[in-house]
């Protein structure tokens, strides 16, 4: 439930939901087409480091049905290598396609078998014959890191793939005169993103236009588009993407990797569509994973509690290569550390190192989440060691809110917030003093109360477009000759309510209802450019860009009404999908009059903000723990989300439903956890613990509206929210429960994910 949802903040239904229901969705297996696709599976290595000595493909060659099987030398020229984000002291980590020579990783891709029908693709994988030398393998950071590590690239001489530092302000001062240091370990582990639909896509070339288009379920069709450009060397006209129905994404979604790659490539080569749906044992085997960070930090703490300086080392687990912004994940988390406090000094080194596992890549909160774990448990392990109250630790630290925007040592600039109020007022909804005095009234219950206050990055510039466009979110508006308002978006939709959300912008400008508004999105083929679905920007930047572009459509449909009923523009009104003159109902016309006098009418606009805006936000979790089991149940889950202005009520509460859902996961259940022989354990579902309704509790979301000043919405995002203040409310209230009956929490290095058998242990 939300206080958010009044009056002034109508329930709209979603526009996505009835083809989705009703069983009329179109996801890429779900695609027919004049021409049967090929289907391609991928041959992957069972081995995390070892030497490919030989590929045998003649016996699946030969098996009925089979067009084809494909190794890398069979691509040798034919791809670019993936590139990645640009951060400092980069050592290469080049990858292709297919494992050349040696696989670094179980799953690592080897070779594809094209096929008829999907079946007989996934029997020949098993006639596919590799003779391997198996390596020393280095399967964790540990490892990576030791003098006499397995390196991955004997190239680079290190394991090292990049690194970093984050200097500001005198941290030695800070550390000379504290009152107390507070260390802490803190490992942020590996999770498999787990979308309901796994990666999937078809390419098909037509030779006659020189075109090749991809349906693929992505995040955004036209980065997807300059990466396949990037990849295969292709021009930019000679490629269409085109995104159906996508059932989620959460960040690896977002760009082209090696299976994808090879895809449009047999499609060029073959000129036949081919097709590639990964199984969910795949997919948790060979599709990239989020976090893989480990924290050793200390912050310095004056004698009343006001934080001096925080230091320490990030360390982040690449995987195997370098691809896309797992080269920037733990740099923006160094430099997220402050959250929400007023932090003099800091001077943290960030180390990313090659292991023998999955790449690393974004996933949903990329490089935010494991900041305000850390640093909201250094607060929590900071009161207790002083004797404080964990709310009034965190009052005597916050960044004022009369001094925004703000500046933090990182040299992020924070737009708006007021994290104070925001505080208090999840306090008063989680009856947090009525759950102090239970804690010590009713000994005999373990129970306990967790904070997670944070700040998060979203929503900022966009740097790149469609050659002919700015840069930034790009729309269309029109009205057509038979007086329908449509609206051309750059954005892709994966689960968000895009197409609701902006159609629900437009129809605000000319008195209509949502439902009465077209909107078209997810092909590169439209004239427009949007960057993807990421980091919590659509309303904020393709909303302010569909507000703009709406409104000089109305512009544009009030001047040419002004013509036609011979008025000035200022004495016109637009009401219930007409023009009329100011209270003179009678003089008026329809759209559908406007639109036939004028042949239509169409608006373009653009949206690209000075700068990010930063959502921020106060969870809190009261827990309850049996000792004989060690089980927790979460009593009551309070949010209080500042996402800016929250247009529609009903999607943001969605989008913290979905991303609570995960964050709990995290520190009470997901954990992707390999051996010491770099072999996956938890390669199927019935191993790695994804959450079922009846594990995860009931919650309450509020909002605080604390207006952006970038952009015309004032809207800040809300998507990664849950997976950012989840994790360290609900640890912290799990530890908070602990040190209330005597177990000595922090000196036991507890860490996600809690399951039962950890609590129980530290009982005991």
């Amino acid at each position: 439930m939300s206080q958010a949802t009044a009056a002034h903040h109508p329930k709209v239904r979603r526009l996505e939901d009835k083809p989705l229901v009703s069983g009329e969705g179109q996801y890429v297996d779900d695609l027919k087409f004049s021409r049967p696709p090929l289907h391609m599976s991928v041959v992957r290595s069972v081995y995390a480091h070892a030497r490919i000595t030989k590929i045998d493909t003649s016996a699946a060659s030969a098996m009925p049905g089979v067009v084809g099987v494909y190794t890398a030398a069979d691509f040798v020229g034919k791809f670019a290598p993936f590139s990645w984000f640009p951060a400092q002291n980069i050592r290469p980590a080049s990858r292709y396609p297919l494992a050349v020579d040696k696989v670094r990783f179980v799953g690592d891709p080897i070779a594809v078998v094209l096929a008829e029908d999907k079946y007989t693709a996934r029997d020949a994988l098993d006639l596919v014959e590799i003779e391997y030398e198996p390596l020393p393998v280095s399967p964790n950071l540990e490892a990576g890191l030791a003098d006499n590590a397995s390196l991955l690239y004997e190239e680079n001489g290190t394991n090292i793939g990049y690194n970093t530092r984050t200097k500001a302000g005198d941290i030695e001062a800070a550390f000379a005169q504290a009152a107390h240091i507070i260390p802490v370990k803190l490992n942020n582990q590996r999770l498999a993103p787990v979308s309901l639909e796994a990666r999937a896509l078809v390419a098909d070339y037509n030779p006659e236009q020189d075109l090749l288009t991809v349906w693929m379920s992505s995040q955004g069709v036209y980065r997807i588009r300059e990466q396949v450009c990037e990849v295969l060397r292709l021009p930019l006209e000679k490629v269409r993407v085109i995104a159906p129905d996508c059932g989620g994404a959460f960040g690896i979604k977002g760009r082209l990797i090696s299976e994808e790659s090879l895809v449009c490539q047999l499609a060029l080569e073959l000129k036949r569509p081919v097709k590639w749906v990964e199984g969910r044992s795949e997919n948790l085997v060979g599709a990239p994973q989020g976090r893989g960070q480990l924290h050793e930090l200390e912050l310095a703490v004056d004698a009343d509690g006001r934080l001096l300086g925080l230091r320490g080392r990030i360390l982040a687990d690449l995987g195997a290569f370098l691809i896309g912004i797992n080269t920037f994940m733990a740099a923006r988390s160094a430099m997220m550390l402050p959250g929400v406090y007023n932090l003099p000094a800091i001077d943290i080194e960030v180390v990313g190192v090659l292991t023998n596992k999955v790449p690393i890549f974004s996933y949903r909160g990329a490089g935010r989440p494991e900041p305000a774990y850390s640093i909201e448990r250094l607060i929590e392990a900071a009161a207790h060691k002083l004797g404080l109250d964990p709310a009034e630790m965190r009052r005597r630290n916050f960044i004022p809110p009369d001094i925004f925007p703000y500046k933090t040592l990182t040299n992020l600039v924070y737009d708006s917030g007021n994290y104070p109020v925001m505080l208090e007022k999840a306090l008063a909804a989680a009856d947090y003093t009525g759950w102090r005095k239970k804690q010590v009234e009713q000994p005999e219950r373990c129970l306990g109360i967790g904070i997670g206050a944070f700040v998060e990055v979203a929503a900022g510039p966009v740097t790149v477009a469609t050659p002919g466009l700015p840069p930034g979110e790009n729309m269309q508006a029109h009205l057509s000759p038979e007086g329908k308002i449509e609206l051309i978006s750059g954005v892709t939709t994966n689960g968000q309510s895009h197409m609701t959300s902006q159609a629900f912008i437009v129809a605000g400008q000319f008195g209509l209802k949502s439902e009465d508004i077209t909107v078209r999105m997810g092909d590169t083929n439209l004239p427009v450019y949007g960057v993807g679905t990421f980091g919590s920007r659509n309303t904020a930047l393709a909303g302010s860009a569909a507000l703009l572009t709406s409104q000089s459509l109305r512009e544009k449909i009030i001047a040419a009404a002004a013509d036609l009923l011979e008025a000035a523009p200022v004495d016109l009104e637009i009401v219930d999908g007409g023009v009329q003159i100011k209270g003179l109902p009678t003089r008026r016309l329809s759209f559908e009059e406007i639109g036939a006098a004028t042949g239509g009418l169409s608006a373009t606009g653009n949206f690209n903000p000075d700068g990010a805006t930063y959502p921020s936000g106060a969870h809190i979790a009261v827990v309850e723990i049996d000792r004989e089991t060690g089980d927790i149940k979460i009593l009551k889950y309070v949010a209080v989300d500042d996402a800016g202005k929250i247009l529609m009520p009903t999607l943001a509460e969605g989008q913290v439903a979905g991303s609570l859902a995960q964050g709990i996961a995290q520190a009470l259940y997901e954990e992707v956890v390999y051996d010491e022989n770099g072999q996956l354990i938890t390669g199927t579902l019935m191993d790695y613990a994804l959450p079922t309704a009846d594990m995860l509790p009931n919650y309450e979301s509020y909002f605080q509206e604390t207006p952006s000043p970038l952009n015309p919405l004032g809207a800040k995002g809300i998507g990664e929210s849950g997976c950012i203040g989840g994790p360290p409310a609900v640890v912290n209230a799990v530890l908070d429960a602990l040190r209330h009956q005597g177990v000595a929490a922090d000196e036991l290095n507890l860490d996600m994910p809690l399951r039962p058998e950890k609590i129980w242990k530290a009982f005991r």
